[in-house]
């Protein structure tokens, strides 16, 4: 049983495949910390990895040697000339059937 930090950018799938080598334990690992396998990590804090979790070392002996970090989480904005803004449906955006 060890604890790690999460950095930057990492989902929980991110998080588990850089310590385990495998991603088959994300929902085991998202039980473990009473977290969703959704849920967004909180940068800094330390999480679980049970020794319980299935792990594939020669991937994680892979990113250790390579520095290698998966963090594939995205941000993005949208510019606000691009919103369409507020609808409602069947109000102020009108559904309209097919044919």
């Amino acid at each position: 049983m060890a604890f790690y930090p999460a950095l930057h950018n990492q989902s929980v799938l991110d998080f588990v495949l850089q310590h385990t080598g495998s991603v088959s334990g994300a929902v085991a690992f998202a039980i473990a910390n009473e977290i969703s396998i959704t849920d967004d990590l909180v940068v800094g804090q330390n999480y679980l990895i049970s020794e319980e979790i299935d792990t594939d070392t020669d991937i994680s002996n892979y990113y250790d040697r390579n520095d290698y970090v998966p963090a594939g989480g995205v941000e993005f904005t949208v510019e606000p000339e691009f919103v369409i803004g507020r609808m409602v449906i069947e109000q102020s955006f009108i559904v309209k059937e097919n044919g």
